[in-house]
């Protein structure tokens, strides 16, 4: 029998079509056209952007060539050399033009004269400088790469010229910061997040919002580009070019600084451009989706040729509900209701994602509930130790002292001297208690107090030799080997510290050493001196620690299992680690099981000689 479609479905199927078909059409044709459009005019808007850009850079950097030059003529016509009148007429050149980071002057015979009166130096070499040896080997005025002051020790670029004094020659430079270039560039935009890049002859970053990319060669910025594209950006004067950079589709635009083979590049984000494209896509899918429910609307009129699919529809939802998210839904028909199944299904799939997703936070919480637990059971176990071997300490004595009250109380003991010595033992007893409290109280006062400190500036090399005099008498008298090693490079360096805590900490860690390493064995002490840190350091041959309790040994009342046969209460490292962070210093351990430990702590250097 003949399959009868009426008319009303016929017409569904054809608006629907029809709607279809056009709404792609127009779609791409309309973002093909903007999409060409958009590019070719985000390009053009670059280059010529960048090409302004680069006549302005070249411009500001030519007007400080015409300073140097104008400096450098005053210098020339001196009739005799004379320091006091060079550094004069440098110093009203940097006062009049302040936008000069520093100005200077060095002759082929070393000497340097700087207009705010810096001395170099001793090994100071002014023909081994950037700006001197360019300047020297063009013989006209120069641009360096990027380098070092010595002066401010900071990134700059020079810009040089050479002359002579009465026949003295030399080099008139002027520094430029590279935070100034950051500052020229910074205001140059590109788009709504696009920035400016500042690329020397060499094909080096001078200057970009990114400071991380300063000095770097842009092959190693721009990763992601081919060969052919960095050629072509190295060695033509201007162009603009698609490439993939800090992970986004960009545009680059580029044009050159003739005078100098500077290069200045913009970049932004191709997306950022398009962004009329993505409003226009918008409306067409406002209106694609209303025509669509239009004429859904008007196929709901047919009733009974849709009831079917959406039967199975039904089914397939009724078993999302209850829970089985591995059936697939998907209703074969040639209406809206396909794409309706089309998208549950991806709910489902969603879902399903969503569910494995929560499956495995649930694990990883379980986890890390385990693992807070055992920290937890470690933490009581250690402190159950603490107790038992506090109250250990306390009840042997205060057992001594009952039984020789006892004894004097029954008048056992008659003879005075016996008395005498009875009293004795009590005192010795009384005194081996107080002892153990008043540790005990004062390690829980550091506890609370570490964070005070009275600190006060202390001389690094005067100080570091009291702590090794300390050291080397305490380890001698253990009957252990002492090696010491000081190396402070600089007499006038400071540390901000409190004395007496430091002292704290580092009796503490060569107590440590001595007790758990063997007689005769060698403990080496040293204290030296880093770029910004006095290190101080104590390493022992000893029974050392296992790895897996490295993260553990700095908690409170935590004692090494292997140890706990060891006098100790699992204070030190504890409260050593709160007062060296309390300086704003670190604490750091390496040991090796068997081989023995290093325990080192450091504190920033709080003042130290300029270095030029």
């Amino acid at each position: 029998m003949l399959k009868i479609i009426k008319i009303r479905t016929k017409i569904t199927t054809t608006l629907l079509l029809v709607g279809i078909v056009t709404a792609l059409f127009i779609s791409t044709a309309s973002l093909i056209v903007l999409l060409s459009t958009t590019s070719k005019q985000a390009g053009e808007i670059g280059l010529e952007s960048a090409k302004y850009n680069a006549k302005i850079i070249e411009s500001w950097i030519n007007e400080r060539s015409a300073i140097l030059k104008n400096t450098s003529a005053q210098i020339s016509s001196l009739e005799e050399f004379n320091e006091e009148k060079i550094r004069k007429i440098l110093y009203t050149s940097s006062k009049a033009y302040e936008s000069f980071y520093s100005i200077f002057v060095g002759f082929e015979n070393n000497k340097l004269i700087d207009a705010m009166g810096w001395k170099p130096p001793r090994d100071y070499q002014v023909s081994s400088r950037p700006w001197y040896q360019l300047a020297v080997k063009d013989g006209t005025l120069v641009n360096t790469p990027i380098y070092i002051d010595k002066n401010k020790n900071q990134l700059v670029t020079s810009i040089a010229i050479p002359l002579s004094v009465q026949n003295t020659k030399g080099v008139i430079a002027a520094n430029i910061p590279i935070d100034e270039i950051v500052t020229q560039i910074g205001d140059i935009s590109y788009g709504n997040t696009g920035y400016a890049i500042l690329v020397d002859e060499r094909g080096h970053v001078i200057a970009s919002p990114n400071k991380d990319y300063i000095m770097k060669s842009i092959s190693a910025i721009f990763n992601n580009v081919s060969k052919d594209t960095l050629n072509s950006i190295n060695k033509s004067s201007s162009g603009i070019e698609t490439i993939i950079f800090e992970g986004k589709e960009q545009f680059i635009a580029y044009a050159e600084i003739e005078l100098y083979n500077w290069k200045i590049i913009l970049t932004a984000p191709k997306s950022e451009f398009h962004r009329p494209i993505r409003d226009m896509l918008f409306y067409f899918a406002i209106i694609f989706f209303i025509c669509i429910t239009i004429i859904t609307l008007t196929g709901f009129m047919l009733g009974k040729s849709i009831s079917k699919p959406i039967e199975s529809l039904i089914k397939s939802i009724s078993l999302l509900a209850h829970g089985n998210l591995s059936n697939e839904i998907n209703i074969e028909t040639n209406d809206e209701i396909a794409i309706l199944s089309t998208e549950l299904d991806k709910m489902r799939i969603n879902l399903n994602k969503i569910f494995q997703s929560m499956r495995y936070e649930s694990n990883l919480l379980a986890m890390n509930t385990k693992k807070l637990s055992g920290h937890l059971e470690e933490t009581h176990n250690s402190t159950l130790d603490f107790i038992s071997m506090l109250s250990h300490d306390l009840k042997t004595p205060i057992t001594l002292i009952k039984g020789y009250i006892k004894g004097l109380k029954l008048g056992i003991v008659v003879e005075e001297q016996k008395k005498a010595e009875y009293l004795d033992r009590i005192h010795l007893r009384a005194e081996q208690i107080e002892n153990i409290t008043s540790d005990i109280l004062d390690s829980a006062y550091e506890v609370n107090k570490s964070l005070i400190l009275a600190k006060i500036p202390v001389y690094v090399n005067e100080f570091a030799k009291e702590l090794l005099k300390n050291a080397k008498i305490h380890i001698e008298n253990s009957n252990r080997q002492f090696e010491g090693n000081l190396n402070i490079r600089d007499d006038s360096i400071r540390i901000n510290v409190d004395r007496i805590k430091i002292n704290r900490v580092w009796n503490n860690l060569i107590s440590n050493a001595i007790k758990y390493s063997k007689p005769d064995t060698k403990i080496n002490i040293s204290i030296i001196q880093d770029e910004s840190f006095i290190r101080f350091i104590v390493k022992d041959n000893g029974i050392g620690i296992k790895e897996d309790e490295f993260e553990k040994i700095f908690n409170m009342f935590y004692r090494v299992n292997e140890n706990r046969r060891i006098k100790g209460y699992g204070l030190g490292l504890f409260i050593s680690k709160a007062i060296i962070e309390a300086h704003k210093g670190e604490i750091f351990i390496e040991s090796e099981h068997e081989r023995g430990t290093t325990i080192s702590f450091k504190i920033p250097i709080c003042h130290k000689n300029d270095t030029i």
